[in-house]
């Protein structure tokens, strides 16, 4: 499980220290940069524990994933976004970039929640919905570039919606005992309309799947197909280009494939912002249901408000 965006295949080399330092810093001297967010309708503050970065005059570096951040034994996530808002002559804030502003607030939002012991447990249970959705976004994607008949874009889709379920399991260890595997099977049938019979041949000969390289060495051995033999975490990385065009959306998309909060959020936001309805995710999205849908809008929407 990857607490922290940061944490990703994508990220992990990148080196934040000195950027979690100035936000400490920025904290105790420039405290008016720092605002919790509020609910548009009524003003009220969502989060304790999620502070938005505006523009100031305090030099922290730009940074593009929520910060898991502690000053004076305070911990607390740290978003920023001062490149979609705009310091007025009045000091007040001006939002230039609505839906990057909304899509970063809400990941920051999911990311304290996710982070917190009490609650993580919330946006694990929240339902099919992101499951079947990371599932057919893969396998949509692998499918066009690589051709795959329908048989194979079952198991592509099984794989996918099971690495899924390893990426909200808290374990240490990383591994499954049988109760747990057949719970992740008939979650994983349900995910994708497959046949449980099938879905448990499939899975039974895969160990869990921690990371993203994981997921593509599971696929080229388990797919049964040769067009996997050039497959990697590179082509996948580059194939998911396009399925987001908000800011930094190539880092994004590959956070995504790990960070479960990243992903939940894009999905969320392709859904209530209309301006992602086109990209390749929303288009997934809007084929679903519309009562699984509700649902799910539902269930993000009571983690957002839960203190």
């Amino acid at each position: 499980m990857f607490r922290s965006a940061y944490e990703t295949t994508i990220t992990k080399s990148f080196n934040i220290k000195k950027t979690i330092e100035a936000v400490q810093e920025a904290f105790i001297t420039a405290r008016e940069q720092f605002v919790n967010p509020v609910d548009t309708e009524t003003q009220k503050v969502i989060s304790e524990d999620v502070y938005l970065i505006n523009p100031g005059h305090s030099e922290i570096p730009l940074f593009t994933h929520p910060l898991e951040i502690e000053v004076n034994k305070k911990k607390f996530v740290a978003v920023d976004v001062r490149n979609f808002t705009r310091l007025k002559q009045d000091r007040s804030i001006s939002i230039t970039s609505p839906l990057d502003y909304s899509f970063s607030t809400l990941r920051g939002i999911l990311t304290q929640r996710w982070g917190d012991e009490l609650q993580y447990k919330d946006l694990s249970n929240i339902g099919i919905i992101p499951m079947r959705i990371f599932s057919q976004w893969i396998t949509n994607i692998v499918t066009i570039r690589l051709g795959l008949t329908p048989d194979i874009q079952i198991r592509l889709a099984v794989i996918a919606a099971y690495y899924y379920y390893c990426l909200c399991f808290d374990d240490k260890n990383e591994t499954f005992d049988e109760r747990e595997k057949q719970k992740a099977i008939v979650t994983v049938t349900r995910a994708t309309y497959a046949d449980m019979t099938n879905v448990t041949n499939i899975l039974e000969p895969i160990e869990f799947l921690p990371n993203v390289d994981a997921l593509v060495e599971a696929i080229k051995v388990h797919g049964n197909s040769l067009r996997y033999e050039q497959f990697n975490t590179a082509f996948l990385y580059t194939i998911i280009n396009g399925s987001w065009f908000g800011s930094n959306a190539k880092e994004v998309l590959a956070v995504s494939l790990e960070h479960v909060p990243t992903w939940i959020s894009l999905a969320w936001v392709c859904l209530a912002e209309r301006g992602y309805k086109n990209t390749k995710i929303g288009q997934i999205l809007y084929n679903v249901k519309s009562d699984e849908i509700d649902a799910f809008i539902r269930n993000v929407a009571g983690i957002i408000k839960a203190k």
